[in-house]
């Protein structure tokens, strides 16, 4: 709790200037019109980077399963040459 001797000295004393001075309401609401565009663009611009977003986060989604299909590829590349090298080779004109 702060004293009312405090608040007197810090912020001075009450005058009646004070609470009859006007609200300029045709400058307040020029304002209030004015945040209302910025809201509406901030949040367009928002939407925009939201969808940014999600289209990078599905390149790595489909990079990731990309990768994993080129690895199985990969894999069974090897296999097959892997098998290939151990098997050992005939000649035709040898029938036995």
């Amino acid at each position: 709790m702060v004293e009312t001797s405090e608040l007197l000295r810090v912020f001075g004393s009450l005058n009646s200037e004070w609470m009859d001075t006007p609200v300029d309401g045709d400058r307040l609401h020029m304002e209030t019109t004015e945040n209302a565009v910025d809201i509406r663009v901030l949040s367009v611009e928002l939407a925009a980077k939201d969808e940014v977003i999600r289209r990078l986060e599905r390149q790595v989604v489909d990079g990731g399963e990309r990768e994993a299909w080129l690895r199985q590829q990969l894999e069974r590349a090897q296999a097959v040459l892997t098998n290939q090298s151990a098997t050992v080779k005939r000649r035709w004109w040898w029938p036995w």
